[in-house]
């Protein structure tokens, strides 16, 4: 860990590797910087130590810089990781595509400009081993909780997906009229009453270490089998990401890190869905559901989502979001398309090179994924190059 002095409201800047070293003023700033799940020092711990250590392909160290002012007060935390990639090394936040929304955590009475966020970063580099060509900061939101992101004052570009979300009712019933007409819950109550012709159909929410393990059986199983059936690879059935799931899914019924929602028929589950809770906000992580035929015409996916955000509305919750991507499900439930940004800032003669192509690449997936022709013609490609489409 080190320390330096620097110019400005910020007195002096550490970078740690391992959050313990500055757990304190993590959870110190936590307490009142807006933030999601994916800056909570559990959420981050647990990612650092399932993709960081020297087994793992993914490499990767933890940076993790924190500002502070002349009373030793922490301001602003940035959770990074450094990894090497192709001759260069990148900056980028914790967690990769496995977060959906990144930002920096941020004290509210701080308001830095760009040039102090900027030397800020450059100082913090000296500090970090190895030295990063690029700060990779992807998938920000330009706002959140209601107030700026301040790093939205460097130069940006749109990110290729935006977030989606939605401002919660009490009345569960209540938000689901707002949201969806009454032909689409009328198709739903007609899918819930086919399923229940097959059998005894229950929703909860898993409360015990056997009901958790049940739901992470199931996900992988079905997380599997569609991702086959899509031609795409599957990340979740590597160990290092089922290290990651089990961690927050063990630490979930008391954190709100990873809570799992299930739908069962006769006693078996067909559909998951996971996510975690940070001030009031539901964060949609993971989903599945059973592709046989028997369950799936039913939609248990669609079911299991209907009862868990009206049970979100019922235990108070203010916010719900299903995170990036593209899906018709997410539209809805979620009105909001949350604009988000990607900045990329070189910060060595290499990373000036690199920068160029790093933006190129995000503007070309932006493109891709903004068009319903092109993101389908990619979809499909992928699907027969991985055989997935004769299946």
């Amino acid at each position: 860990m080190a320390k330096i002095s620097i110019t400005g409201s910020i007195a002096r800047i550490v970078v740690a590797r391992d959050p313990e070293t500055v757990a304190v003023d993590w959870d110190r700033l936590a307490q009142t910087a807006t933030g999601s799940v994916y800056q909570s020092r559990a959420w981050v711990t647990a990612w650092l130590a399932a993709f960081t250590h020297d087994a793992n392909p993914r490499g990767g160290r933890g940076a993790i810089i924190v500002a502070y002012d002349a009373a030793s007060e922490p301001l602003m935390l940035l959770a990074l990781v450094l990894e090497r990639a192709g001759g260069f090394v990148r900056a980028q936040f914790c967690g990769g595509k496995d977060a959906n929304y990144n930002m920096a955590l941020v004290r509210p009475d701080f308001a830095p400009d760009a040039s102090e966020i900027t030397h800020m970063l450059q100082m913090a580099r000296r500090q970090m081993q190895p030295q990063p060509d690029i700060f990779s900061l992807t998938n920000q939101p330009e706002a959140f909780g209601g107030r700026p992101n301040l790093l939205a004052q460097l130069p940006h570009q749109a990110s290729p997906s935006f977030g989606h979300c939605a401002p919660l009712q009490s009345d569960g019933a209540a938000f689901i009229a707002s949201v969806m007409s009454k032909d689409s819950q009328k198709k739903l109550r007609r899918k819930q009453s086919r399923l229940g012709e097959i059998g005894a159909v229950t929703f909860g929410m898993a409360q015990t270490a056997h009901e958790i393990d049940e739901c992470l059986r199931a996900f992988y199983v079905q997380k599997a089998e569609r991702m086959h059936a899509m031609g795409l690879e599957d990340s979740f059935a590597s160990a290092a990401m089922q290290a990651f799931l089990g961690d927050l899914s063990s630490q979930g019924r008391q954190s709100g890190v990873l809570q799992w929602y299930f739908l069962k028929c006769d006693g078996r589950i067909i559909a998951t869905y996971a996510g975690g809770i940070w001030r009031g906000r539901f964060h949609g992580m993971v989903n599945s559901f059973d592709a046989d035929p028997l369950y799936a015409t039913t939609s248990p996916g669609n079911l299991l989502l209907h009862w868990l955000v009206q049970d979100c509305c019922t235990r108070g919750l203010r916010w719900f979001d299903l995170g990036t991507g593209e899906a018709r499900y997410k539209s809805d439930y979620c009105e909001i398309d949350e604009a988000l940004f990607d900045l990329v800032l070189p910060v060595s003669g290499k990373g000036l090179l690199i920068a160029k192509a790093e933006q190129g690449r995000l503007h070309l997936k932006r493109a891709i994924k903004q068009s319903p022709a092109l993101w389908s013609m990619v979809k499909a490609l992928r699907s027969r190059l991985k055989g997935g489409g004769t299946r």
